[in-house]
């Protein structure tokens, strides 16, 4: 009798030990799962071209078919920040063209929308002038 209650025992601590490994396992398994951040939805982005610079940002998001106004910021180093405003026609074009003779320029593209909420987004470019 002994025998027998210490072996249903010992069943039930393995059986517990088992359930408990495997309840740590699958947890920690969905705490494992990658985040995803979501995409600017401006996607401003700069490229060089020429002697400038293409300012870009996507014109088919719904932050830009939506705004009501919108303006890019440069700020060329340590001058004072150029603000450009862009007109309905500029914001569905998708793209600026911009001169500088900067080594270090900071765009930020500032949409409105009708509500008046503000999205921003922005991009560092470096020039590769000695």
């Amino acid at each position: 009798m002994l025998v027998t209650s210490s072996m249903v025992f010992g069943v039930l601590i393995l059986a517990s030990l088992l359930a408990l490994l495997f309840r740590d396992s699958s947890s920690a398994s969905t705490r494992n799962t990658p985040v995803t951040t979501p995409v600017s939805p401006l996607q401003l982005d700069v490229e060089a071209n020429g002697n400038g610079l293409n300012i870009r940002w996507n014109p088919q998001s719904a932050v830009v078919t939506h705004a009501r106004e919108g303006h890019l910021v440069i700020l060329e180093g340590d001058r004072k920040p150029r603000i450009i405003a862009l007109d309905q026609q500029l914001l569905t074009s998708g793209q600026v063209y911009y001169r500088s003779s900067a080594e270090r320029l900071q765009f930020q593209l500032e949409i409105v929308d009708n509500s008046g909420k503000v999205s921003k987004e922005s991009v560092l470019a470096l020039s590769s002038k000695p």
